[in-house]
């Protein structure tokens, strides 16, 4: 990799291939947040909302709680409740299969060497031992709603999507709340990240304004960047992914694909090229 091609990278063991946890990462954030002087109030779900004009919104949280504040940000993932019961537009494209993780044993252990494994119907990827990533491509016809037993996992094993307008203010979204993608791309919490990094300067820049002593309410202007910003990064991680997932395709045409897209990465600029999409920063 020629790193001296990107201007802004900065070295650190991001750099390294290597693997986390939602545990070790949420530790990072937390302890970030804390220094800022943020509270973070665990352990109960949201059961109601209700806007105020004015006001602002109530949130109830369990039987005997609630919140008030000016804003709302949603940062429910893809299942978000608000988003489904406010019935925000949501665009994009239907999707095309299911995907599975699961922690377990298989036999023979030398079955499945580490790696990304391409079958005819599907996808297999051991990204350390016990660990299996599945893509069943079934035109997402599983119901994620139900359970998903070990029969059913081992049929998947033998064999990503939309973005949605942010809804109207005070209430906001952001991570899967406001897109789903599927885990090909590889950016779903980075575009999370960058959703709440675009997102918090505007929000307490309007916060600070309409705290001022003239009385003058904010200009909600700001916010709206938000959405158009936010909007077209999303397009463009969804059409890489609709890339990634027609060189999958079981068929001759999906090997055809593979077959022309291996010929163009092989180069060096070809290998930086695809690191530039899979960093996010084309």
């Amino acid at each position: 990799l020629e790193l001296d091609r990107w201007k802004y990278h900065l070295p650190g063991p991001v750099l390294i291939p290597s693997q986390t946890t939602t545990e070790r990462i949420e530790a990072v954030l937390t302890k970030r947040a804390e220094s800022s002087g943020v509270t973070i109030v665990r352990g109960g779900g949201m059961t109601k909302t209700a806007t105020q004009v004015d006001i602002g919104i109530t949130v109830e949280v369990g039987e005997n709680h609630s919140f008030r504040g000016r804003w709302l940000v949603r940062c429910y993932g893809g299942r978000s409740v608000i988003r489904k019961a406010a019935r925000f537009k949501f665009v994009g494209t239907e999707p095309r299969y299911t995907a599975y993780s699961a922690k377990c044993d298989w036999e023979p252990p030398k079955k499945l060497t580490p790696g990304f494994h391409v079958t005819d119907s599907g996808m297999c990827i051991v990204a350390r031992p016990n660990y299996l990533h599945l893509r069943d491509i079934d035109g997402a016809a599983f119901n994620r709603a139900q359970e998903i037993t070990r029969e059913r996992f081992q049929d998947a094993m033998s064999d990503g999507t939309g973005a949605t307008d942010l809804p109207e203010r005070p209430v906001l979204l952001a991570g899967d709340a406001a897109h789903i993608n599927s885990f090909l791309e590889a950016q779903g919490m980075n575009l999370g990240l960058d959703d709440a990094i675009n997102l918090c300067w505007k929000l307490a820049a309007i916060v600070r304004q309409g705290s001022g002593s003239d009385g003058t309410p904010a200009d909600l202007a700001l916010l709206d960047t938000n959405q158009n910003e936010r909007h077209l990064i999303a397009a463009w991680v969804f059409g890489w992914m609709r890339a990634q997932v027609s060189t999958l395709q079981p068929d001759l045409y999906g090997a055809a694909v593979r077959l022309l897209i291996r010929k163009f990465i092989d180069p060096t600029d070809g290998t930086n090229l695809l690191v530039d999409r899979v960093w996010g920063l084309l």
